[in-house]
């Protein structure tokens, strides 16, 4: 279920929620704690582009602050951030939860995971340590043999590949892509054709085959998940399953 940023007295206890997701978010992450121990910053990874958020503990108070993800603050008074691949930086008031200054790169080609969540860390005295990267890495779909040997398959390389599902005749990979939002496609293996079967904004996910092989089932999240179904060759409306309370 989408969820907010908690905190929780280190000696123990109970959780408390200190941001809530809003309409068109689906949960918060990353969260830093800002000097005073009265506000924080975190990531709201889902919307497109993501965005870097602070919230006053005491009051409530939410603000956006830049696109991007993974916010740190420094001893130096600054916000930094990925952002595309690059580290950005801008100065910035804990108290008033307000940048000073625009969001400036500061290092180019550093790393970062599917999730968003930056490759570096910056020590209490200013250092800098990352993975050199330069954004999301380029995923390709390979077929192992039981010999592990990889072979690759007739799709172009994506930045996101997940959840692949064989059809039971072994012809066809369904699987999920973020292009920008989460999508559900279908791959013929032998022509290398695919097919997309969902064009929904918000998260497709979990594809999975019928037995005859004639639809994919999969859950979509939109006040609540829900479990549908539709045509694999992408043809004709979803078909509701199921739905939560």
């Amino acid at each position: 279920s989408a969820s907010g940023i908690a905190r929780v007295p280190a000696a123990g206890g109970k959780p408390q929620f200190l941001t809530t997701p809003q309409k068109g978010e689906d949960f918060h992450r990353f969260p830093f704690a800002l000097p005073g121990g009265e506000g924080a910053l975190y990531t709201v990874p889902l919307t497109l582009p993501p965005s870097i958020w602070a919230v006053n503990f005491r009051t409530g108070e939410r603000r956006k602050l830049a696109e991007g993800s993974f916010p740190q603050y420094t001893s130096s008074g600054h916000l930094v951030f990925e952002q595309n691949g690059n580290l950005m930086a801008a100065p910035f008031e804990p108290a008033g939860l307000r940048l000073l200054g625009p969001p400036l790169p500061v290092l180019e080609g550093v790393g970062s995971s599917m999730s968003g969540a930056g490759y570096f860390h910056i020590s209490a005295n200013g250092t800098l340590v990352y993975v050199a990267g330069g954004g999301l890495t380029q995923r390709s779909l390979v077929w192992v043999g039981r010999q592990g040997a990889p072979q690759a398959l007739p799709e172009t390389k994506r930045s996101s590949y997940d959840q692949p599902r064989l059809s039971p005749d072994g012809k066809w990979i369904a699987f999920a892509s973020r292009f920008p939002h989460q999508d559900l496609w279908a791959l013929e293996l032998a022509s290398g054709a695919v097919n997309r079967l969902t064009f929904t904004p918000e998260e497709d996910e979990t594809p999975a085959w019928t037995p005859d092989g004639r639809r994919v089932t999969f859950v979509y999240q939109k006040d609540g998940a829900q479990i549908l179904s539709k045509a694999a060759d992408g043809s004709g409306k979803e078909e509701l399953l199921w739905k939560a309370d």
